[in-house]
Order: C-alpha cells, then sequence, then structure tokens
C-alpha cells in the first residue's frame, strides 16, 4: 500500500504520491500571474515563500474538466504547482496498474488503481462532493508527468517571472 493525497479532477479521482509532494493550498492563498508564453495546461507562475513555481492545470494536462479549488506543490527538478479540484484526503492504495500504450494521448507517468480500495468515508466524500465514483481512479507520478519540453518552458516562465515587471520599483 502506498500513501496518497486523493484529489477531485472531474469526472476522476486522482491519486497523487505524498512523497513528491511539498505542500497543498488552496488556490486563492496563491494568486496566479498569467503567463506570456506557453498556454494551454501552463497557466503562468504561482508565488510562495518558498519562491516562484510554474502553474499548470491538471486538467487541462489530462483533457477533462479539472478544477480549480487547490494548488498541489511539487518539489521536483523544475519547482511546479498543479492546479486542481477539492482535495479529499490521504489514504493508502494499492499499487497503480500501469494504463496499457496507446490508450491515452499522455501517458506518461498515469496508472490506474480499483475505487473499491477505497473506504467508505473516501467513497461518501466523493460523491458527495457530486462526482460519480467510477470503478477506477487515476494515479499519477508527478515526476514522469511532464516531458522534457514542457519542462524546459516551465524554467522559462519562472524566470521570466523572476524579473522585475518594466517600470516597477525603478526610479
Amino acid at each position: 500500500m502506498i500513501p496518497a493525497l486523493l484529489t477531485l479532477c472531474a469526472p476522476w479521482v486522482v491519486a497523487l504520491p505524498i512523497g513528491t509532494l511539498a505542500r497543498v493550498v488552496a488556490c486563492e492563498e496563491l494568486p496566479l500571474r498569467p503567463a506570456s508564453v506557453g498556454g494551454g495546461a501552463l497557466l503562468g507562475t504561482v508565488e510562495e515563500s518558498g519562491g516562484v513555481r510554474a502553474a499548470w492545470d491538471l486538467g487541462r494536462l489530462l483533457g477533462v474538466a479539472g478544477g480549480e479549488q487547490a494548488w498541489i506543490l511539487l518539489d521536483l527538478a523544475v519547482p511546479l504547482a498543479l492546479r486542481t479540484g477539492r482535495c479529499l484526503s490521504v489514504t493508502a492504495l494499492p499499487a497503480p496498474v500501469a494504463i496499457p500504450d496507446g490508450l491515452c494521448t499522455r501517458q506518461r507517468g498515469l496508472g490506474c488503481f480499483p475505487c473499491s480500495a477505497l473506504g467508505v468515508a473516501h467513497r461518501t466524500a466523493i460523491t458527495e462532493a457530486g462526482v460519480e465514483l467510477f470503478p477506477l481512479g487515476l494515479w499519477l507520478d508527478p515526476a514522469r508527468l511532464w516531458e522534457a519540453g514542457e519542462l524546459a518552458l516551465s524554467r522559462q516562465v519562472i524566470a521570466g517571472a523572476a524579473r522585475p515587471l518594466s517600470g516597477v520599483g525603478v526610479p
């Protein structure tokens, strides 16, 4: 069994191993600064006490609706913030089953788990949130979710955010 954070990314319940997470923050606590490059799933940056992070939308990465309730802060090769729906809880889940090649366009770092492995309290919280519980949930390995080009773009956005805005603080 692997400890994982459960979050909603409608219509999916998504599990992320807690060993990859720095912390979870409500979206309103870390305002988004839109990027002038990227687009799509790359939203821009967020800034917190630990510095600037490239901000990505999990729903857009997966091609689903997602949510705008929480930032999951990840300390990977590049500091990232992943926007998602409501975070439910931390629970132990069985090891993920790999999704077969060719089943989806973004399979890097994706696996699945049987939702029957969730306890009654977790299943109740999911259905009370208005999400139909599928037989399978998605396991994400954040260390493998982004491709090299996406990480390079993240570094570029972070570097751009570190520069002061023109005219701000300049005498």
